[in-house]
């Protein structure tokens, strides 16, 4: 896993489903790596004034202790060492692009993101890209991949060490959470989005508002209460939310399924 400070850039996330923290693969066979970050850093018109690699334990070496949240303690291990890298960015000033992992690795971005703010007295606004509303809870997940599971533990439900990294606990309030683009939930944690309180934006809802009429209600979500514009937001973007050729979506379009 990779870690970019840049000097000036509000966006802090990338996942991808083949570089699973469930699977805890090492860190040298994420293809993540390989991305030229000066050759990025120029295109956008911003430096970046430090790397860091996390090491990820490789799964073959371990077995899951808890079938309920498979892989816990290594996961926890190093969402922790993210948030606290994350958190020592922000403190000098800077930046953090973190790219690499899937989902899992939200739990210590948001955390050290949500950490540092509320030392300031600042407010978190979450936008959550994916496929999948990544809300179950070890007691309902029907894989115990935690990857599936760290939206709900950044709202502070779950496992108690998971939902309160470097005492981040919730990391986010449900009323500034975005969910968008989702289409695959399962039966239990459709309901506990429904009753969670944070906004979400399925693929059906995309097809009939347009996407600049959701990204417009978004960021009046994500910056509700927030006292000072623009408010410290943090975008989170899982690949799986834009996976499929064109013509693939418009043969599913009429199927997605509500929340």
């Amino acid at each position: 896993m990779r870690i970019v400070w840049f000097n000036d850039l509000r966006f802090c996330a990338v996942g991808h489903y083949r570089f699973a923290l469930h699977r805890v693969l090492p860190e040298h066979r994420c293809t993540f790596h390989r991305i030229d970050a000066c050759a990025f850093d120029r295109s956008l018109g911003y430096s970046s004034c430090k790397e860091t690699d996390i090491p990820v334990p490789a799964m073959e070496t371990r077995q899951p202790s808890d079938t309920r949240a498979r892989f816990k303690d290594e996961i926890l291990a190093v969402c922790t060492q993210l948030a606290e890298d994350t958190r020592a960015a922000l403190v000098a000033g800077e930046w953090p692009l973190v790219i690499g992992g899937d989902h899992s690795i939200a739990m210590g971005t948001v955390s050290g993101l949500s950490t540092h703010l509320k030392a300031q007295g600042e407010k978190l606004g979450l936008i959550w890209f994916d496929a999948h509303g990544d809300m179950n809870l070890p007691g309902s997940s029907p894989s115990g991949n935690i990857h599936g599971m760290p939206l709900a533990h950044l709202l502070g439900y779950g496992d108690t060490d998971l939902s309160s990294i470097l005492g981040a606990s919730p990391a986010v309030d449900c009323d500034n959470v975005v969910l968008i683009g989702i289409r695959d939930i399962d039966d239990v944690e459709r309901a506990f989005i429904r009753e969670s309180g944070v906004t979400a934006f399925t693929m059906r809802d995309i097809d009939q508002l347009g996407m600049l009429e959701v990204a417009t209600r978004a960021l009046e979500v994500v910056n509700r209460g927030n006292a000072a514009m623009p408010s410290p937001n943090r975008l989170c973007w899982s690949s799986e939310s834009s996976s499929g050729s064109n013509a693939a979506h418009k043969q599913r379009r009429r199927t997605w399924p509500r929340i």
